[in-house]
């Protein structure tokens, strides 16, 4: 079976956006399109002050990502996307990803670690988000985790999911005849984009943002990038 990369797993509130304070798991995928070096500059139109200290930052000896510092300027997840910060990544199948996401969400009031909450019957969200979690390997990796929750309960699958992405990825055809009713959920289909900023190149040219066919309560969350410079995509191992 296939493994998938990925810098983390976590549980926690939704702090942004339109589902703020709604509880929800993370599934942060390793790469991204983009370096976002704008982010937290005193002066973000110009590059030559940019401040970049996980640049200068040595991860030798770190060995998980929850013992970075949390760098005030550039962009705050560059662990995710960065070579520097390559063995820190994670690699798991489908499955595997399943159960430990199951496993992030496990408390003494929800011992199975279910979507749906066993005492307050609130939902769960998942989020994807990363580095850029609709980078083609994400796709088809949300592809895969998508199938392996189609053989779960209603309480052991979300029913909510939103994916946290710059907006410049085209989405694949797999991708969108999954998420576009055909896959795990039925009903009305509806499309919910939330636009936070649009992204801002060099040029002050404004990129296409992509709103595809997505399964019902499920958002595309568009961030923004100050300034944001491409960068070539890392290659990683096979």
């Amino acid at each position: 079976m296939k493994e998938y990369a990925f810098s983390e797993t976590f549980y926690s509130i939704q702090g942004e956006g339109f589902y703020t304070g709604v509880p929800s798991v993370w599934l942060r995928f390793f790469l991204c399109n983009l370096q976002c070096d704008g982010f937290g500059q005193d002066d973000p139109t110009n590059p030559e002050t940019y401040q970049l200290p996980y640049k200068d930052f040595d991860p030798i000896d770190v060995k998980n990502v929850t013992d970075l510092p949390v760098w005030e300027k550039g962009c705050d997840s560059s662990y995710s996307w960065s070579k520097k910060f390559k063995h820190l990544q994670k690699k798991q199948t489908p499955e595997e990803i399943v159960e430990t996401l199951r496993r992030e969400m496990v408390n003494a009031y929800n011992p199975g670690g279910d979507f749906n909450h066993p005492v307050s019957r609130a939902s769960t969200h998942l989020v994807y988000t990363g580095g850029e979690s609709l980078m083609k390997h994400a796709q088809e990796a949300a592809v895969e985790i998508n199938s392996v929750y189609k053989s779960k309960g209603n309480h052991e699958r979300p029913w909510n999911t939103t994916w946290e992405t710059n907006g410049t990825q085209p989405l694949t055809d797999q991708f969108t005849r999954t998420f576009g009713n055909r896959g795990l959920y039925s009903g009305e289909l509806f499309f919910f984009l939330v636009v936070l900023s649009y992204l801002l190149y060099r040029e002050k040219s404004l990129r296409r943002l992509y709103a595809q066919m997505l399964f019902p309560n499920t958002m595309i969350l568009v961030r923004q990038c100050a300034k944001g410079q491409r960068h070539q995509q890392l290659l990683l191992d096979s």
